[in-house]
């Protein structure tokens, strides 16, 4: 297949995949403890907390189509907006509300 100057730079080789090939042939090793990459730490309790958490979204149908299937608001999600105006205030003094929050996912 031919490709155009730009097909070729587009479906060429990344830094992003370089390191993350790199990555995967480091992570082999047994005694290897993985601290870059993006990779969360692995916390039992809290990885339960997120399963049953998990488990109970997808036996709810409105919870299961608002995480699948719903887009935010242009604002972001209000209850998580008014959850983070109030941490905030507590942690840092600021006068701030939801609506001085904007929070999307891109």
């Amino acid at each position: 297949m031919r490709l155009s100057k730009f097909g070729k730079k587009f479906t060429g080789s990344s830094g992003i995949l370089q390191l993350m090939e790199d990555l995967g042939a480091a992570a082999k090793g047994e005694d290897m403890i993985m601290l870059g990459g993006g990779n969360p730490g692995q916390i039992p309790a809290v990885e339960a907390h997120f399963r049953q958490r998990m488990l109970n979204i997808l036996e709810n149908d409105d919870e299961f189509e608002k995480l699948t299937g719903r887009y935010s608001p242009p604002g972001g999600g209000i209850g998580f907006g008014r959850a983070l105006a109030t941490l905030l205030k507590d942690q840092f003094g600021w006068n701030i509300g939801p609506e001085n929050i904007a929070l999307t996912n891109g």
